[in-house]
């Protein structure tokens, strides 16, 4: 029989590899199923934040500075408008404004799914982001001009970010401006997630890589798997 810790992480796996299969689904079925995801976290019984579920049972992705540890732990909203408590923090990135963390949701601990977006073409790239507030889902465009490749930059948490991992976004209009949102290309595939950078430049906003995002589950998982081992 599985243990709990096993469960999870042959669940998060499963994520990662649906995720790298995905192209059996339409782009209107991955749509669906990032909205019905895409969730709420709430301070003090107010929106701060999105995230976005893997799991049934409540594993999510959303930005790092989203959840302070030294803070109360946040109340989680999903589409259904159901809240559940927050369970803990899973594991937060080092290099980079992302973060993993569980909600106390009833569920099955099974991953859920979606497009994986690799785009070939970077420069002038067309590309919408996905937010919910308030229980109504966001969508705006805009443009990801080019790769910054080499450039550094100040995040929320003062620590200094490889802008590299990042994809910088001029928007065509204001955004709500809920970190831990996602980042899709035109055909639903998910990109990143949107968070805190903090530049000269105001007209432009960033999300961090999906890349670094599975870099964290993928260490999670092995986490899960040595705990499993004793």
């Amino acid at each position: 029989m599985m243990t709990e810790n096993e469960k999870a992480a042959r669940a998060l796996e499963g994520f990662i590899q649906l995720l790298y299969w995905g192209d059996d689904i339409t782009s209107k079925e991955s749509e669906k199923n990032l909205e019905d995801s895409l969730i709420e976290l709430l301070h003090n019984c107010a929106h701060s934040s999105n995230g976005l579920l893997l799991t049934d049972d409540g594993y999510f992705l959303t930005a790092k500075h989203c959840i302070n540890p030294t803070d109360p732990s946040p109340y989680v909203k999903l589409p259904t408008s159901r809240i559940y408590n927050f369970e803990k923090i899973c594991c937060r990135g080092k290099s980079g404004d992302i973060l993993l963390a569980k909600a106390d949701v009833y569920g099955e601990c099974k991953p859920r799914r979606y497009k994986l977006g690799i785009p070939r073409k970077v420069n002038n790239l067309s590309v919408k982001w996905m937010t919910r507030r308030e229980g109504r889902v966001y969508t705006g465009f805009g443009i990801i001009r080019r790769e910054t490749k080499h450039e550094t930059a100040m995040a929320s948490d003062n620590t200094v970010v490889q802008l590299k991992n990042y994809w910088k976004i001029e928007l065509s209009e204001n955004m709500p401006g809920d970190s831990g949102g996602i980042l899709l290309s035109h055909d639903n595939r998910l990109l990143g997630f949107l968070c805190a950078v903090e530049l000269s430049q105001k007209e432009a906003t960033y999300a961090i890589k999906l890349f670094k995002a599975l870099e964290l589950v993928s260490v999670y998982c092995n986490h899960l798997k040595k705990k499993a081992e004793k």
